[in-house]
This record gives C-alpha cells, sequence and structure tokens, in this order.
C-alpha cells in the first residue's frame, strides 16, 4: 500500500476547512479559538463548551471524552475512520491531490 505523506496533508488543509466539512458551526469574526459541543463524542447541548479548537495552530481537545489531537486526527475520529482513509477522503472532498511519499534507495 502506498504511503500518503501526512505532514503534507496537514499543511495543505487547515481546521476550519475540517470544521466546515464536519458541518461545525464557526464564528462569525474571525477568531484564533473557539468552544462549543464535542463532535467527536456527539455531544448535543447547545451550552456545551467541552470542546477547545485552535484555529490557527491546527489543534483540539475535548475536556468532556479526553480526545485531542490536530485537524487531520479530528476528522478520523469524526468521521470513524483510519488516519490513513481520513487523509485520502479528505483530499478527495476537498479536491486536492494525495501527497504520496516514494521511496528512495
Amino acid at each position: 500500500m502506498p504511503t500518503v505523506d501526512f505532514r503534507a496533508v496537514r499543511a495543505m488543509v487547515s481546521m476550519a476547512e475540517v470544521l466546515r466539512l464536519l458541518d461545525y458551526p464557526l464564528p462569525l469574526a474571525e477568531a484564533d479559538s473557539l468552544r462549543g459541543s464535542c463532535p467527536v463524542h456527539r455531544s448535543t447541548s447547545s451550552k456545551s463548551r467541552t470542546f477547545s479548537v485552535h484555529l490557527k495552530r491546527n489543534l483540539f481537545r475535548c475536556f468532556g471524552c479526553g480526545s485531542a489531537g490536530n485537524h487531520l486526527d479530528l476528522y478520523a475520529a469524526v468521521t470513524r475512520q483510519r488516519v490513513y482513509q481520513a487523509a485520502l477522503d479528505l483530499c478527495e472532498k476537498l479536491h486536492r491531490p494525495v501527497p504520496w511519499l516514494t521511496k528512495t534507495g
């Protein structure tokens, strides 16, 4: 199986793009971070603020379920996919080329 360059995927996709794909409500004003209900454990309370996202650093953490990581990890967790498949899916949905690692030798 060919290997995806995960670092390149993370570099060409933003947290805001991932949140848009997940239909997560984004703030109207430019903000570095946001808080709300967690899409990973599918909390439904509109008052929940356990999910924290830093948009510029592409990081998230849920203080309820304990999930944390980068935007590729978030997409994989919410869509219930392995990171490899999530990277391919993100590239396809955002119409970006898949960055493959090539063997040198």
